[in-house]
């Protein structure tokens, strides 16, 4: 029970309080409303600099190489101790912008906000890519929905204060995540690969452009905001999706690893990604019909929602085939893209917006809808272009790995009913095979190692064998 609950449950409340950043109205709005244009020290300004400083974060982690990451792995306190101060920070703002502390705190604050989430981000970055299991993807999708559902409602300031230190706490109780074996090339592990990872952040900013326009146009408007209910509808069918592809996956005892590559997680990425995207421009057309953009745009903003996901999972994927280092990979393409996102939604928008309103306003959103729609479509065309050309489209959606993000197994596994193993004594047995340690297979499959002792006791059994090596001829020499 206790490793169930550090297997799922911390991975799972840590990612909830995480997903909370992404939600600006629950977040960011709170902390530092752009509205404050009258008031001194220029806290208009804070948002933007916070920006900055995230970018700034994400320099000196490529620059220091391998550093960041062996800190998070040797001094585990280090996470929870920034997000207690990031909490720490949140409410000292809270404070001043109420008028009960000084208005300068606001800036002295931020800085500690800036350092929990960016340590945050990188730490269970860290988790999720060491960690990298159908179950693992399910516990990210799941979280975002828990999010949504509980934590976007209720009390918004305490949530806000709470989410720093929450994201990592429960990162320390979470099972320590295990040694990858990455290949320190740094940036040159990005020359492969990459081509539909940036067609993700193509369509997620030009989501991000429509999300800028919607919000603007429900607050001249007073119109109901609808996107969490669409939100929650779509993180429910991604993860209804997934299960089934997991569960299909475990019903198939003829291919119990995830061999076939239709089932694995890069293909299921790509298959929800072209639902989103026929989603994505079904409403904006629907949005040229409507005029206003006020549903239609909604839908939009949560397919946009969804693809924060689908980004998260792509990047771990990518990692953990490439053999990168995830602070690396979210320090290249994670952060910044959030960092490109929000100033886009909630700073470039509005202010384009503001600027052409002497023309027409809704002329204004026109052109911009237009604009995210073509680069979006651009994106399309530029990128499978890309890939159909170099003969990668066939390679699944992290091209240039050599495998698949899940591990093969070494039997011929048309023959693993002949060998009367249950779906999960074959997997445990495949894994052992390749040379994994007891603990290695229990961290891969979310399971206890007593669990696995027992799987293996049995599989020995069935098999008639008595050692590793025994175990391998017996599933590969057949």
């Amino acid at each position: 029970m206790k490793s169930m609950v550090k297997s799922y449950a911390m991975p799972f409340l840590g990612m909830a309080f995480f997903w909370v950043y992404f939600r600006y109205q629950s977040f960011f709005g709170l902390l530092y409303p752009l509205e404050l244009d009258g008031r001194a020290f220029g806290l208009s300004l804070v948002y933007p600099v916070f920006l900055t400083f995230l970018l700034a974060l994400c320099v000196v982690a490529v620059l220091a190489g391998g550093l960041l990451e062996r800190v998070l792995r040797k001094r585990r306190l280090f996470v929870p101790f920034a997000g207690i101060l990031g909490s720490v920070g949140v409410m000292s703002s809270f404070a001043a912008i109420e008028g009960l502390l000084p208005l300068w705190v606001v800036w002295m604050a931020m800085p500690l906000v800036t350092l929990s989430f960016a340590t945050g981000c990188w730490a269970w970055a860290l988790f999720f890519c060491s960690r990298f299991t159908f179950e693992g993807v399910t516990v990210m999708i799941a979280s975002y929905g828990a999010s949504l559902l509980v934590l976007s409602q209720g009390v918004p300031y305490l949530i806000a204060a709470l989410a720093p230190a929450a994201v990592g706490v429960t990162w320390k109780f979470a099972p320590f995540p295990r040694v990858a074996c990455c290949e320190d090339r740094g940036l040159s592990s990005f020359k492969e690969g990459t081509s539909c990872i940036v067609l993700l952040i193509v369509f997620l900013l030009a989501g991000s452009v429509l999300r800028g326009i919607v919000d603007t146009a429900e607050s001249n408007s007073g119109g109901l905001m609808l996107r969490w209910p669409f939100s929650l509808v779509l993180s429910g069918g991604m993860l209804a999706y997934v299960v089934r592809c997991e569960k299909k996956r475990r019903e198939d005892v003829a291919d119990v690893v995830g061999a076939r590559l239709a089932l694995s997680v890069e293909r299921i990425v790509l298959k929800m990604w072209m639902a989103l995207s026929l989603l994505f421009f079904a409403a904006l057309f629907g949005g040229f019909l409507e005029g206003s953009y006020i549903f239609s745009g909604n839908i939009v903003v949560a397919v946009r929602s969804m693809l924060d996901v689908l980004l998260w999972v792509t990047l771990c994927g990518f990692s953990y085939a490439k053999k990168a280092s995830p602070i690396l990979v979210f320090s290249v393409f994670g952060i910044p893209t959030d960092v490109a996102s929000w100033a886009l939604s909630y700073v470039a928008v509005p202010d384009a917006l503001d600027a052409w309103a002497d023309g027409g306003f809704a002329q204004a959103l026109d052109a911009l809808a237009l604009l995210a729609a073509f680069a979006s479509l651009v994106s399309v065309v530029v990128v499978l272009g890309w890939s159909l050309t170099r003969g990668s489209l066939s390679a699944g959606f992290i091209e240039g790995a050599e495998e698949s993000v899940f591990p093969k197994s070494h039997a011929d596994q048309s023959d693993v009913r002949s060998l009367r193993l249950t779906e999960r004594e074959a997997e445990v047995a495949s894994l052992f095979a390749r040379g994994h340690s007891v603990k290695k297979v229990a961290s891969l499959l979310f399971i206890s190692t007593s669990t696995v002792q027992s799987h293996m006791k049995s599989v020995y059994r069935k098999l008639g064998v008595h050692s590793r090596d025994e175990l391998k001829e017996k599933l590969s020499g057949r």
